[in-house]
């Protein structure tokens, strides 16, 4: 779902007869480093299903987790501050996939809680 999301904006700029709208640096540097932690996450909860003892490692996806909803709330507000409507506000259906993702790997709120418990 979430490649599917990036292909949508480009789709858009791709057939727009306007200008095309363009992701500010520091919307891509969000959404990159979002996506880098959405990678990260995914190889240490798959690390903790080989080896649910494994020590710290539930920490670290904690941490992971942490760093990543504070980067897709950063990128969401500055979608929010975008006003020019276009490709650009379509990546905010991107961050909600970003965001159930994460509640989905979450050990303390998340719905598989018993998936990264020893």
């Amino acid at each position: 779902m979430v490649i599917r999301r990036l292909s949508e904006p480009a789709a858009a700029v791709a057939g727009s007869t306007d200008q095309p709208a363009h992701l500010s640096k520091e919307l891509r540097d969000l959404l990159a480093g979002l996506f880098d932690d959405l990678s990260e996450a995914f190889t240490v909860f798959g690390r903790i299903q080989s080896d649910p003892t494994g020590t710290g490692q539930v920490d670290e996806l904690r941490a992971i987790l942490r760093r990543a909803e504070d980067r897709q709330h950063s990128a969401g507000d500055s979608l929010e501050a975008s006003t020019r409507p276009g490709p650009e506000r379509s990546l905010v259906a991107l961050l909600d996939d970003a965001r159930r993702i994460l509640n989905e790997m979450d050990p303390d709120h998340g719905p598989r809680q018993e998936a990264l418990t020893a």
